[in-house]
């Protein structure tokens, strides 16, 4: 048995930023995600080495200890996504349909920010071939 499922993204917020490059030659366009808080990512911070002294901070204070340990941050596909909102519908027309199921919505939620994470995000990227001209 099978049932049809409609999607409809009806809302997206992205939130990061988008690194194009253009090869005119090859007429291709490869693009990619940056993700501001990766350390090893073109856009990322990196701590730098202290080279006089290598022993850790003084952790007596308790805001240098909030500071050595932030709280966990989101995940990427959470923090590039934080909005995608979708509707759904599950079953025939001509019969039941259930609208706007939400662990449906979820899932599908998840799986595009899943995607977008391993595909796009540095230094993963997507070429796009443009089309030759006639002459």
């Amino acid at each position: 048995m099978s049932l049809p499922i409609k999607l409809s993204i009806t809302g997206l917020v992205f939130n990061g930023e988008l690194a194009v490059a253009y090869e005119g030659e090859r007429r291709r366009v490869h693009i990619c995600i940056l993700d501001d808080l990766d350390p090893y990512g073109p856009a990322g911070v990196r701590p730098k080495r202290d080279s006089v002294s290598s022993t850790p901070p003084d952790l007596d204070d308790d805001s240098a200890a909030a500071s050595v340990h932030p709280s966990k941050p989101l995940p990427v596909g959470q923090r590039l996504l934080p909005s995608i909102y979708i509707e759904s519908e599950i079953g025939q027309a001509d019969k039941h349909v259930l609208k706007n199921v939400t662990r449906v919505e979820r899932f599908i939620q998840d799986v595009i920010r899943k995607t977008v994470e391993e595909e796009l995000v540095f230094p993963n990227f997507h070429t796009l071939v443009m089309g030759g001209q006639n002459a």
